[in-house]
Order: C-alpha cells, then structure tokens, then sequence
C-alpha cells in the first residue's frame, strides 16, 4: 500500500516500502530460526541493516518531498513575477553592484530585454529622466531611507517616450545591519498622472467658474449701460464724424460679452436635458446662422447629412459644440476655403458628426494639449472654444479623433447609439 498509493513517485518511496516489507517478514521468520544458533547473530544483522535502509529511505524520501515543494513555489514565483505588470527586482550593492533579478516585465515598461540589465546594470540609470538621476543616486546611497515612501520619477523608453513610474523599495541588511541589496517593485503610473493632471486642470476650471459667476454679473452691467449709450450717440448727428470709433467700441464691447459668456458655458453645472434628437435637425436648424459666417468671411460650407437614428442629446448644447466647431474650421482657413459638414453611421452602428476644413492644420505642439483652455494659437482668441467643444463631447460621452496636417483637419464626435 506504500509503494502503491504514495503519490509520490521516488526512490525514497520504493527504498522505504521495500525495506519495511523486509523487515516485517524477517521479523515473521524469527520464532522459526530461534532454535538456530549460528543464525542469530546474522539476524540482529540483518535487521541493523533493513532499520538502516528505512532511515536512509526516509531521509531520501523527506528531500525529495522537500525539493519538489521547493520546486512548485518556484514554479509559483516564476509564474507570478513572469507574468506580473509590475516590473520586480533584486539588485546588489555588495561586493559588486548589479542585477541579481528582475522580470521580464521591465521590457514592456522599457523596451529593452531583462537580459540587457544583466549584462550591463548602468542602462538602468540611463533610463532614468536627468531631472530625476538625483532620486536614484540617493536610493543607492541610503535604500532604508527610501523604504517607507516610494520614488516617482521619469522614464525615458527606448522609443523616447517620457513615462512615470513608481519605485517601491525593501532593503536587506546582513548580521552586521550593513544593507547588501535592495528589493523593489517598479510600476507604470503614466495613466495616474494624467488622470491627476485632468483632475487639476477641472479643479482650475471649477475655480474659474465661481470667479467667473461672481464677476460676470458686475461686469456685464457697466457694459450694458456703456454699450447703451454708445448706440444712443450713433444716432446723434453731433457725433456723425466718430461713426467708425463708435462702431468699433460696441464690436468690442459686444466681444467682451462674448468672451464672458464663453467663461460662463465652460465653467457652470448647469442641469442638462437629454432626450432623443435627430442631429441632422440640429444642423439644418443652424444652416442659415453656419452660412451667413461662412459668407462674411468669403468661405464656403457643404453639407453631408447621411440618414441617421436619433440619440439622447441636449439641444443647446449640441448647437454650440456645431457652431464652435464650424467657426473654429472657418477661422483656419484662408478665404475660398470649404468647410465639410457631414454625418454618418460607422461600422459599429455608432453615429458620427465630422467637421473637415482645408487650412494649414493643427501644430503637433499644440495636437498634444488641444482641448485644455486658454489653449489658443489665434491673435485674439480666447482659448475656450474647444475647451466647450470637449466638455459637451465628454457629457455625452462621446469620443473625438482628431486628423490634421498640410491639407487640413478633420474632427469626427462619435457617439454612441443606445
């Protein structure tokens, strides 16, 4: 039954079965040899031999258990530090600094092979942004120092791309309470940063709302009554040779107006109301206020609108993410340029609004931040359009692609049809 049903399959087991089995039939044999004489000194033998055999087998049997334990928590760990997102390593500080371990994670986070920090331990250090090496020489001077916090700092990836990464750190110190090497565990935060810095860029925004709540009502005032009297001296024939300056002073005043007003749709919470719209409804609607700024500024508009379902929309909203957009293309352009109006349903059944003009495209400095406010590259903008364009799309929780360059730039809001 020991040699059977033992799932173990060794030689300690069958040394073990094998030697009890003998013993217990040699045990068996002694009432019968007894009586000889010369045998029984060769029987104590043979029993010293077959308990000897049990104890060797036992001992075999109890490293062989050991070691294939050993050999699955092994396997565990592998599995576990193989395949974790987190890069995990061991790195030694005496006698010679290097790489003990560190899992093959820390391609995806760098581009580079484990393999490569084996060989060559000092790629790491390059990896490291130069406005951060500070943090990493400190860790290496004192690792129980940085044990408590963990370090955030800059990666710069094979590619060039600048990460954030977090660097928790466990030291390890010897019987003298000298620190030998340092455990750690490196962490990809590049998501979490960006979340943080939308997360502050929203707080800006609340802050400019209630700035903007608390001004605008004794601003707007004063400008109404000066905007009043500037348009009662335009019919005063005393002031016929300022036509021009006047007219000039409502256009700013008017201006100023439309400068808080955009303040105030970017920054309010105000209730929205959304119900099912046709959106091509909406832009038919605006066709004639669309055209007349087109014809103003000697441009064209051509119109698309594909049959689409109608989705859950806040009217007003919608109108001004259309205006803002198709004002934003007509700004872009040069005069003759066109403007595309178009709708559609894609592939995967969701709607679509594009908006593509012909001007000189968007600068990749500016791509990269577009959509924050204040964010402008024209002479008197203001650096709120897209801003709005951005937090409508958002509270219909819908997504913008963007395609620019030489030709032109397309904008597409795709929403989602419940």
């Amino acid at each position: 039954m020991f040699t059977r049903k033992l799932p173990n399959k060794s030689w300690g087991k069958n040394i073990v079965g094998f030697a009890f089995a003998g013993l217990g039939i040699h045990t068996l044999d002694m009432p019968f040899l007894l009586p000889v004489t010369w045998f029984a000194p060769w029987g104590f033998l043979i029993s010293g031999l077959l308990r000897f055999v049990i104890s060797i087998g036992t001992l075999i049997l109890y490293l062989e258990k050991s070691f294939h334990d050993l050999s699955i928590k092994e396997a565990q760990y592998r599995l576990l530090a193989e395949n974790a997102v987190d890069v995990i390593y061991l790195y030694r500080l005496q006698p010679k600094q290097g790489f003990e371990y560190i899992s093959p994670s820390i391609e995806r986070l760098s581009g580079y092979p484990a393999s490569h920090y084996y060989h060559s331990p000092d790629m790491f250090f390059s990896l490291i942004h130069p406005g951060d090496t500070f943090l990493l020489e400190s860790l290496l001077r004192n690792p129980a120092a940085h044990a408590k916090h963990p370090l955030i700092m800059r990666f710069i990836r094979r590619n060039h791309a600048l990460i954030w990464v977090e660097q928790t750190t466990v030291p390890i110190f010897d019987e003298r309470g000298v620190c030998t090497s340092f455990e750690g565990i490196i962490r990809d935060i590049t998501a979490r940063k960006k979340l943080e810095q939308d997360v502050s860029r929203l707080d800006r925004l609340n802050t400019v709302g209630q700035m903007a709540a608390n001004v605008a009502h004794e601003i707007r005032n004063p400008l109404t009554t000066v905007q009043g009297y500037l348009q009662l001296f335009l019919k005063k024939s005393i002031f016929a040779p300022y036509t021009e300056q006047l007219h000039l002073l409502i256009s700013e005043l008017e201006r100023s107006n439309l400068i808080i007003k955009e303040y105030l749709s970017l920054c309010q919470n105000k209730a929205r109301e959304l119900k099912p719209c046709p959106l091509n409804k909406i832009i038919e609607d605006l066709q004639p206020l669309i055209t007349a700024d087109a014809n103003a500024s000697n441009k064209d508009i051509h119109y698309y609108l594909a049959p689409t379902p109608d989705i859950h929309l806040d009217e007003k909203e919608m109108r001004q993410l259309i205006l803002n957009l198709v004002r934003n293309a007509l700004e872009a352009m040069d005069s003759g340029g066109v403007v595309t109006i178009q709708t559609q349903v894609n592939e995967q059944g969701e709607l679509v609004l594009i908006v593509q003009d012909q001007g000189k495209g968007i600068p990749p400095h500016v791509l990269e931040n577009i959509g924050k406010p204040f964010l402008t590259t024209k002479e008197n903008g203001t650096g709120i359009g897209l801003a709005v364009v951005y937090r409508i799309a958002d509270d219909h929780q819908a997504n913008i692609q963007i395609e620019t360059g030489p030709t032109g730039t397309t904008f597409r809001i795709i929403f989602k049809v419940s």
